[in-house]
């Protein structure tokens, strides 16, 4: 074996040389491999995408395509009538380092129903090759990458490792990191902290459940704010009914209210002044839907054409 050891460029090809004197005819060539997954045997029939050589002709090893499967030490074995010799070994290593990947804070709070980007920023001598985020939170850790939800995120690629997050819930609460991979290896970030604090509404129908923030279609809804967290409801119809909950977080977790039903009953004319409600509600005669307004505890009135609730969280 005319050298001791190897170093090759990720993706490049490499010829590990291996030189053979016999007095009898050769009857076969071949490398054993021993690395970080275990030891194999290397064939002039093993994977012809992969190697070249390992023949009686041509003893020498050709690797294509360098990765970190090849980083290990190599044996060339030659066999004859009487037996079969053996080479020292020669180590192969990739050259080049993982990447660095570092995060710029620690810490970031958003409101429920807002977006946010997690700033990733990856410095790496070669190509990378991905780049993925992992949460870690109180419903478990998961992964998370460009094919991930893009209704929920994007970013997350070699181009723009950048986290961002759309429309934060409780469920984004957790710890992120940063992960960036080359041909070398794989390296991370330190960890950042996603918040989300605010006030929000969930309403529930038959298990179907909807979070209300103040984001969330104002011309149907208003409130929703840690100024104003009771939820304004315009034109009520009966899609709007539903076993309702108020939310308010901060950093410590979330806390909320008792669960409160809106029914949304009774009769209404587009022309005409006849409308009825429920509740032990007045009747109202006016040609428009009321509005509602919802606190985290209902106590339901009518004042002014709307249907209010007076306690406070």
């Amino acid at each position: 074996m005319p050298q001791s050891s190897y170093s090759v460029s990720p993706g490049k090809t490499t010829t590990l040389e291996c030189f053979v004197t016999s007095s009898l005819p050769l009857i076969g060539v071949y490398w054993k491999q021993k690395g970080r997954y275990g030891t194999i045997t290397i064939e002039f029939t093993t994977n012809a995408n992969k190697y070249s050589g390992t023949t009686t002709i041509t003893p020498s090893l050709t690797i294509f395509n360098a990765g970190q499967r090849d980083v290990g030490t190599y044996t060339c074995f030659a066999m004859n009538g009487i037996g079969t010799g053996q080479s020292s070994t020669t180590a192969l290593s990739i050259s080049g380092s993982i990447p660095t990947v570092s995060v710029p804070q620690s810490s970031y709070s958003v409101s429920p129903g807002k977006t946010v980007t997690l700033e990733c920023f990856v410095n790496s001598s070669l190509p990378l090759i991905n780049v993925y985020w992992t949460r870690r939170g109180r419903y478990g850790t998961i992964t998370i990458k460009f094919t991930t939800n893009a209704n929920k995120y994007s970013g997350t690629t070699t181009i723009t490792p950048s986290l961002t997050i759309f429309n934060a819930e409780q469920r984004d609460v957790g710890t992120y990191i940063c992960f960036a991979e080359n041909g070398v290896g794989t390296g991370q970030s330190l960890t950042t902290v996603l918040v989300v604090t605010g006030i929000y509404w969930q309403r529930n129908i038959g298990g179907d459940i909807k979070q209300i923030t103040f984001s969330t279609n104002t011309n149907k809804y208003s409130g929703s704010t840690k100024t104003t967290p009771s939820l304004t409801i315009f034109n009520a119809t009966q899609s709007d009914a539903g076993t309702y909950t108020c939310f308010a977080i901060n950093s410590v977790g979330p806390g909320h209210s008792a669960s409160t039903t809106l029914t949304v009953t009774g009769t209404y004319r587009s022309s005409g002044t006849l409308r009825t409600f429920s509740n032990d509600m007045e009747e109202v005669n006016e040609n428009v839907l009321n509005d509602l307004i919802l606190s985290c505890e209902m106590d339901l009135h009518v004042v002014d054409n709307t249907a209010a609730c007076e306690s406070f969280l």
